[in-house]
């Protein structure tokens, strides 16, 4: 019995003595380095730099006003054996009132939140790491007692990534999204131990993110406010003859270099979507901000995946790149919410909520705006991309709508993967041009059209048959 104690303290000793050397390695490249070791079933230790700053043990507290690292006890389970602790980061924009998206105690996770509500990368109470729905490879998914599970934060990237290993071997990388949670669990082992690297940052002049005290908590939440930029997205009330919508500026489309334009929350987390109110009677005569926006019409290729080869993005930046007076696209995987998976859905109910308004409005910007329709072979048999280019191929006017003239025209069609121009644009055309909007309704009602979600379907095809209502009476009350 001795001797298996000897060993196990030389062990943890050994242990230590290496993630101090880490954390000194890391003190030198300029990373901040910030650990968090288990003691016991509800105690753990913070270290900054490979120094202890809680005190040996000593559970910190957490703050109900959200704005710091707290460290607190979760209760465990009878029989679970699982020990687990909870840790959170969350920051506010100098507001007590900033919502923090924490996770219970009694979900018995060991959680460290970044930015509050957003996508979540998580071990799941069987020990096993779960990114948006999708398990990652064995060298993560082994996370054991005395594992160290380490998360390097890449700010250079055009998106913030983040690095994980286990026990130093790299296990993959990940893209960010809007808002961070890391949460973590398992057996946790005398030496089992959580590890976030920040790169270096400068301090911001005038930063709205201010530490009440000089406290590590403090001092970490700084750090990640600083790595993690992000638009807040502030209460507005819904206004039906006002509807409001994100936009990806003319530019970053343009400056993009990934495979394909990132979902919407990830861009808002950059600060690199911009929104925008529209007046929809205005848009009915064409005057405001619809001159000047591109609503993209397109099938997604795959869930989670509109564009995966990034021929949809190339499309887009031709067309810009032509039309140099076009300043925003509207491009739906980019500007609404979206699920993290199609089991698997993290947004907020204010953003469920936000997806649902901005859908119900989303006819009168096809109706109006200039519109590219990026042509697969599998577009003319989709719900929704036959019902946006029937409104792009339509005109308002006073009695409702009816089919554009050439010189009224605002859609483009470009084809891509194995559409034809010859053959697929004028069969497009053909099919929608000249219907009503009870005939289009009843072609979008076959069965042979396809919806991935059954219930669109029942919700805008009432919207597409009384269309020219709806028309004449904004025209009416305007």
């Amino acid at each position: 019995k001795a001797a298996k104690e000897k060993a196990a303290a030389e062990k943890a000793a050994a242990a230590k003595a290496a993630r101090a050397a880490e954390a000194a390695a890391h003190t030198k490249q300029g990373l901040v380095d910030y650990m968090i070791t288990r003691v016991d079933d509800t105690r753990a230790v913070i270290s900054e730099g490979g120094k202890c700053v809680t005190g040996k043990g000593a559970p910190a507290t957490y703050s109900s006003d959200y704005d710091w690292t707290g460290v607190f006890d979760s209760p465990i389970q009878p029989g679970c054996g699982v020990q687990l602790l909870t840790i959170e980061v969350v920051r506010t924009r100098g507001s007590k009132s900033g919502t923090c998206g924490m996770i219970s105690p009694s979900e018995k996770r060991l959680n460290l939140c970044l930015c509050g509500q957003g996508q979540s990368v998580g071990l799941s109470s069987g020990g096993y790491i779960c990114v948006r729905g999708k398990w990652l490879d064995e060298r993560v998914c082994g996370f054991k007692a005395d594992d160290c599970l380490e998360m390097k934060v890449d700010t250079d990237a055009q998106f913030p990534q983040v690095e994980i290993s286990v026990n130093g071997e790299h296990a993959c990388r990940l893209g960010v999204d809007w808002g961070w949670c890391f949460a973590v669990s398992g057996a946790w082992g005398e030496s089992a131990a959580f590890r976030v690297l920040l790169p270096p940052v400068a301090e911001a002049a005038g930063s709205a993110y201010t530490a009440a005290e000089d406290n590590p908590c403090n001092r970490l939440l700084l750090k990640l406010a600083q790595c993690m930029p992000f638009e807040t997205v502030d209460e507005v009330p819904w206004d039906t003859e006002q509807p409001y919508f994100y936009f990806v500026p003319r530019a970053v489309v343009l400056a993009c270099t990934s495979a394909s334009l990132p979902p919407m929350q990830s861009l808002r987390a950059a600060g690199l979507l911009k929104r925008k109110t529209i007046e929809i009677a205005a848009a009915y005569r064409g005057e405001g901000l619809v001159k000047k926006v591109l609503f993209v019409s397109h099938r997604w290729e795959k869930p989670g995946a509109p564009d995966s080869t990034g021929a949809q993005l190339k499309a887009i930046q031709d067309h810009l790149k032509a039309n140099p007076k076009l300043d925003f696209v509207w491009f739906d995987y980019s500007c609404m919410p979206q699920r993290e998976s199609e089991s698997i859905d993290g947004r907020s109910a204010k953003e469920k909520r936000e997806f649902e308004l901005m859908l119900r409005s989303i006819a009168d910007l096809y109706l109006t705006s200039k519109v590219l329709i990026i042509l697969d072979n599998t577009y003319m048999t989709r719900f929704w991309t036959l019902m946006e280019a029937w409104c792009s191929m339509m005109t308002v006017t006073s009695q409702g709508v009816r089919s554009a003239s050439e010189a009224e025209q605002r859609y483009s069609i470009v084809c891509i993967h194995n559409a034809d121009n010859e053959f697929g644009v004028p069969k497009l055309i053909k099919m929608l041009l000249t219907k009503t909007p009870n005939k289009v309704a009843n072609m979008l009602a076959s069965p042979d059209v396809q919806v991935t979600n059954a219930k669109d379907k029942e919700t805008l095809l009432p919207v597409v048959r009384r269309i020219d209502d709806h028309v004449r009476e904004v025209l009416l009350t305007a």
